[in-house]
């Protein structure tokens, strides 16, 4: 009796002391293939939509560019609905962060196709990305930026690459998500103004305009409890380093 005692008693230590099983790369995937399914279906649905639109009332008949707009309001859209869901889980108290990936992911995925896209249909070249290294004065230098921010955070968007870099690291590559995007709006903002005014474009400044006052909001909320001086700071940063890009952007 008193033999297995012990050896229950080991085994017991042994299973506290053992390492947590690795995640395997895209086992979230594989485990919640139900929700990405639905989810997934959801978010086509909406771009078909968006190209519909774009396609048959924004620009009839313009086939090329309702692709390229298309993707590119779809992935500007998802990506400002990512962002909003975190701070709406600090204000409301709600827990959505599950979908924020979902979002972001799908996000950049229609980025990808919208750069794809408009350098196959447009026949962009890298000399006409850098005929002026102006943003301010050639938007698609604040969208190639964009892109070259959102990659690494699209790359590692999973929780096996989470436990790889460890969370320090992978937080830092993730909170550059809110410079990709500032530079995203003023991409979206400067590239195109005569396409202003019709219902994509109106849904898209929307959500953009929410995502600022939802960010500052619970920015606000972060200060008056007092959270790590680190996450203050780089708010503060990045608040103004947004004023100063959209005031340089507009002061003419």
């Amino acid at each position: 009796m008193a033999d297995e005692i012990e050896s229950t008693q080991k085994e017991a230590v042994a299973e506290q002391n053992a390492k947590p099983a690795e995640p395997k790369l895209f086992q979230g995937l594989k485990r919640n293939y139900k929700y990405v399914i639905k989810s997934s279906a959801l978010i086509l649905i909406f771009w078909l939509c968006q190209f519909a639109y774009i396609y048959y009332f924004s620009l009839p008949g313009e086939l090329e560019r309702a692709i390229v707009l298309g993707a590119a309001f779809t992935a500007a859209i998802l990506i400002g609905i990512a962002l909003m869901i975190g701070p709406i889980s600090v204000l409301f108290k709600v827990n959505y962060i599950q979908h924020s990936r979902t979002f972001g992911v799908w996000g950049v995925t229609f980025g990808i196709m919208h750069i794809v896209s408009a350098i196959v249909f447009y026949k962009i070249t890298i000399d006409s990305y850098l005929a002026n290294l102006n943003p301010f004065q050639n938007a698609i230098i604040f969208g190639l930026a964009a892109f070259i921010i959102y990659l690494p955070i699209y790359l590692t968007s999973t929780d096996w690459a989470m436990r790889k870099l460890g969370p320090r690291k992978w937080k830092t590559i993730q909170r550059l998500v809110y410079v990709a995007y500032l530079f995203s709006v003023l991409h979206y903002v400067k590239i195109n103004p005569q396409l202003f005014w019709n219902a994509s474009k109106i849904i898209l400044m929307a959500v953009t305009f929410m995502v600022f006052v939802l960010e500052l909001a619970a920015y606000i909320k972060t200060l008056e409890k007092k959270r790590t001086i680190g996450s203050m700071l780089y708010g503060g940063a990045l608040i103004l380093f947004g004023v100063i890009l959209l005031y340089l952007a507009f002061k003419g």
